[in-house]
């Protein structure tokens, strides 16, 4: 089973959407056809966002969080942290950091700016992808039944 690291801006779009690629992976996670994990900083994240941008959409992050039950990964260790911060943005460092220590097959993320670079793709042990190209690369393999139509 696939261990996806989500972003926080995932999250806040599924809980935004019932459709599109972060809503696709949710959907995974509640079929156990993927493992999810993060961190405390992303739920920190999502719900303070939430509350400020979207306060109707908490009910709906909730829920989701509640069906999908992430796995929970540790702090990443400052020497983690301070070798990530070397090719990304400072704030997403313990991010980036908490993914490569949980030894994580792909994050996904919205986050085209800081983690889509080359830099931080080369860094990172696995695929970093918008929600929508890891939903491509992985359907073929979860849902095979979707290709024979």
């Amino acid at each position: 089973m696939p261990k996806v690291f989500l972003d926080a801006n995932v999250w806040i779009a599924a809980a935004g959407s019932s459709v599109g690629g972060s809503r696709q992976l949710i959907d995974w996670a509640e079929r156990g056809l993927i493992e999810v994990l993060v961190c405390e900083q992303i739920l920190e994240e999502v719900r303070g966002n939430l509350e400020e941008k979207i306060p109707r959409a908490l009910s709906v992050f909730d829920r989701l969080l509640k069906s999908v039950a992430p796995t929970i990964v540790s702090e990443p260790s400052i020497k983690s942290v301070d070798e990530a911060e070397m090719t990304i943005h400072p704030k997403d460092a313990p991010i980036l950091a908490a993914a490569v220590e949980a030894e994580v097959d792909y994050l996904a993320t919205l986050d085209k700016k800081h983690f889509l670079k080359p830099s931080v793709q080369d860094y990172a042990p696995f695929p970093i992808l918008l929600p929508s190209d890891l939903v491509s690369r992985l359907r073929p393999v979860l849902e095979p039944e979707l290709l024979e139509e």
